[in-house]
């Protein structure tokens, strides 16, 4: 994105700041609290569901900040940098105009830099169902993203037992690489929910929102430089597994004269309960499913349609919190299964002279069967609670998670499974006296993986030449979701009140990670990852 269109965000995020600043000046007096704490423990202001945001327990949060991220080390995914830095501004908000009438909002910006980057060409491997990857990792450059984020919802309450909301989360951006093959990515995600929350007693309510996701990443390629170098892309179909085929032209999956799609969506709903008890006690629970589809290529009698996947997610969010007064406890559970499904289509093209080229399709076959699963238990803990501020905050969580896959080019498969476990611990404190907080924390954590990289076979006996392999990115990423390690941080944060309810802080944070044995196939056994930011809270 052109260099104009930032300095543009960056202006007109500055001038909003300042405005809510002066509106924050000029409102109530109120006294300091903390953002994250006041949002972490009021779980409808987190949900799917814009119809909980009347529940703001204050009638207003607010945060603004820039921020810089400088993260280095080999011990990262195949789609990572061994050297990179991001940088961003954004500004957040939940604002109850009145008993009926509530809003929130997020603006923000992030700018982003690696070397040394090569492989996916696609932003995420993760979250897509095929994967175009450069053939070799010896034609690594930087890459360079930009991400544009808006957020808006809105709640209206009928009287004390009913009320809706809606809203719409949407982000743009660009990603490119610098150096031959070189891509360009274009990137669009709009999530948008409608709901219904109804609450009959004081101890009791219960929502129903629906939902809908699309997001779209169109990518295209070309060649600069005038070497005669010939360049291959890897397509995908998990594991690092599937074929080859030269880059060069309009014929192979990723073009070099015009953008293919990579199209998602996701239709579905959620269902919020929450029981409230004596001394604070609160179970809150999120149930959402979601059905998922989307093709790789152009819809059209001249385009084609190269792959389509489909899938179904189910996700479960629940938090208990209680105690009272300056005493409070929560316990957050969550856990996730999806299911995959790609298929690669089998086509020909026909044209007849002087009218245009048609596509005519030959049935498809399945190149994915992949289940994904997480499992996480949180515990965090307030104490000495002050004007929605804590003076001690503690904690301990442990997350399960997995993924196995089927990838096939018939008659040849490759299956994958890796199930890795996390745990970690942190204790923070937040000194006050009179107008300066002074906040110190630190944590540590372990991960351990196992699983199999790559169980190769045939449905059938065949004399077929088996599939291409990407070999240094298959030992790459499995080494990396596998490698036992352990990481620890340390944090600072200075927080000057300048009146009652605005407070400006400078927050610096670090973390470590080294694995504990040498790698093989990763750049490096360790990560260190270094944030600045400063930003107020009003």
């Amino acid at each position: 994105m052109k260099l104009s269109v930032r300095h543009t965000v960056i202006t007109f995020l500055s001038a909003l700041i300042l405005m809510l600043l002066r509106h924050a000046a000029s409102g109530q007096e109120r006294n300091i609290y903390d953002f994250h704490f006041v949002r972490e423990t009021s779980p409808w202001l987190t949900s799917g569901n814009y119809a909980g945001l009347g529940t703001l327990p204050v009638d207003r949060i607010a945060v603004a900040e820039v921020f810089s991220v400088k993260s280095d080390g080999g011990l990262a995914g195949i789609e990572e940098s061994d050297d990179s830095w991001q940088a961003g501004v954004r500004t957040e908000s939940n604002v109850r105009l009145s008993d009926r009438i509530a809003f929130c909002g997020r603006l923000s910006y992030t700018g982003f830099r690696g070397r040394n980057m090569g492989g996916p060409i696609l932003m995420d491997p993760d979250y897509n169902p095929v994967n175009f990857l450069e053939s070799t990792d010896t034609t690594t450059g930087t890459k360079t993203k930009e991400l544009y984020g808006l957020k808006g919802g809105m709640s209206y309450s009928f009287g004390e037992k009913w009320s809706i909301g809606a809203g719409i989360d949407y982000e743009a951006g660009n990603y490119a690489k610098r150096k031959d093959p070189r891509f360009l990515n274009s990137w669009m995600d709009m999530d948008a929910s409608a709901g219904v929350r109804f609450s009959p007693t004081d101890r009791f309510s219960a929502g129903l929102a629906v939902k809908y996701r699309k997001t779209v990443e169109s990518v295209y390629g070309n060649i600069y430089g005038s070497s005669n170098n010939m360049y291959y892309i890897l397509v995908d179909y998990g594991g690092q597994f599937g074929y080859r085929e030269q880059f060069d032209g309009d014929n192979g999956m990723v073009s070099t004269s015009s953008a293919r799609p990579m199209f998602n969506s996701f239709w579905g709903g959620s269902l919020q309960l929450d029981f409230k008890g004596r001394g604070g006690f609160r179970f809150f629970n999120e149930l959402t499913y979601l059905r998922r589809g989307g093709y790789y290529g152009r819809k059209g009698t001249g385009s084609v349609v190269r792959t389509e996947h489909s899938g179904n997610m189910f996700s479960w969010k629940g938090t208990i919190l209680f105690g009272s007064g300056p005493e409070l406890h929560g316990i957050s559970f969550s856990g996730d299964f999806s299911t995959l499904d790609n298929f690669r289509n089998n086509y020909s093209e026909s044209t007849v002279p002087g009218e245009n080229t048609e596509v005519i399709y030959h049935g498809r076959t399945r190149t994915l069967d992949r289940s994904d699963f997480s499992a996480e238990v949180n515990y965090r803990g307030y104490f000495g609670v002050r004007d929605n501020c804590p003076g001690w905050e503690a904690g301990a969580g442990v997350r399960a998670e997995g993924r196995y896959f089927t990838a096939s080019s018939y008659p040849f498969y490759r299956r994958q499974d890796v199930t890795a476990f996390r745990c970690g611990i942190f204790i923070k404190r937040n000194f006050r006296t009179g107008k300066n907080i002074v906040s110190a924390g630190a944590e540590a954590g372990f991960m351990k993986g196992f699983g199999t990289a790559a169980q190769d076979g045939e449905y059938v006996s065949s004399t077929s030449a088996a599939p291409w392999s990407g070999d240094s990115f298959l030992g790459r990423d499995f080494e990396f979701r596998t490698a036992a390690r352990l990481g620890g941080g340390l944090s600072f944060r200075y927080t000057r009140i300048v009146r009652s309810g605005i407070g400006v802080y400078a927050d610096i944070r670090d973390r470590l990670v080294h694995t504990l044995a040498p790698v093989k196939a990763l750049r490096s056994g360790f990560r260190n990852i270094l944030e600045i930011s400063i930003g107020c809270t009003f």
